[in-house]
């Protein structure tokens, strides 16, 4: 709120603001989205996220589809914990109003090795995956494949 006041007192008019969370940081991201003021934040992605912070993308001080989630299917044992009472919130793979972003499902392995469980929990930055390219194109305000 305070980079958003700034920016208004200045004249620099308005920024396009995108907070992302990775891991645990997604599930304090959403709180946060649901603290702040509406028209401050613009998009919320979480990737590799236990939970969501909320338990409804409502909940969320942003316009209506901004949310977004990235979690890859495999070898990311952080992903996906929340349930509909857990205090990480909901997860957000299957929350709601929560738009998905790419998984870097091209690295999915076909069958699980217990010992690589967290493996893949920080690649979503990684140089050329799809996770990546869709997260930058989020904060970027370019659209993200499939949106319009």
């Amino acid at each position: 709120e305070g980079l958003h006041a700034s920016r208004q007192a200045s004249g620099a008019g308005r920024a396009h603001t995108s907070l992302l969370g990775h891991s645990y940081g997604s599930t304090t991201a959403g709180k946060v989205a649901k603290m702040i003021r509406k028209g401050v934040l613009d998009d919320l992605v979480m990737y590799g996220s236990p939970g969501a912070g909320a338990h409804d993308a409502r909940e969320y001080n942003l316009d209506h589809g901004r949310a977004y989630v990235s979690g890859i299917k495999s070898d990311d044992a952080v992903k996906g914990k929340g349930t509909l009472n857990s205090k990480f919130g909901n997860n957000p793979m299957v929350m709601p109003g929560v738009k998905h972003l790419a998984n870097n499902s091209e690295r999915d392995r076909l069958f699980f090795i217990p010992w690589k469980m967290f493996d893949r929990h920080s690649e979503y930055l990684e140089e050329g995956t799809s996770s990546l390219e869709d997260i930058s194109r989020v904060v970027t305000k370019v659209p993200v494949k499939g949106e319009r």
